[in-house]
């Protein structure tokens, strides 16, 4: 499937959920992102980011964020310190 990033967010029914409809993480949504990349900061990939993502990452419980994290493992400790550290 191809990630939000890599179709620039056109309206093509690509809307960063995975095949059995749970959101996919940013890097999976847009691949070769980091979690400082200026993306986060305009655009489609903010409003995703903004709207989408953080409400449903601060919606699960520490429980649901580990099990999360166990299904969709972060590319790199940095992504795992911006998701647990400055984006809880």
């Amino acid at each position: 499937m191809s990630g939000l990033g890599n179709n620039g967010g056109d309206n093509d029914g690509d809307d960063g959920n995975a095949a059995g409809g749970e959101l996919q993480p940013p890097w999976e949504a847009f691949p070769g992102s980091d979690p400082m990349w200026g993306g986060w900061r305009q655009g489609v990939s903010e409003a995703w980011l903004r709207d989408r993502f953080l409400p449903f990452w601060r919606g699960l419980d520490g429980d649901g964020r580990r099990a999360y994290l166990d299904r969709w493992p972060p590319p790199t400790d940095l992504w795992r310190i911006y998701l647990t550290k400055f984006w809880a």
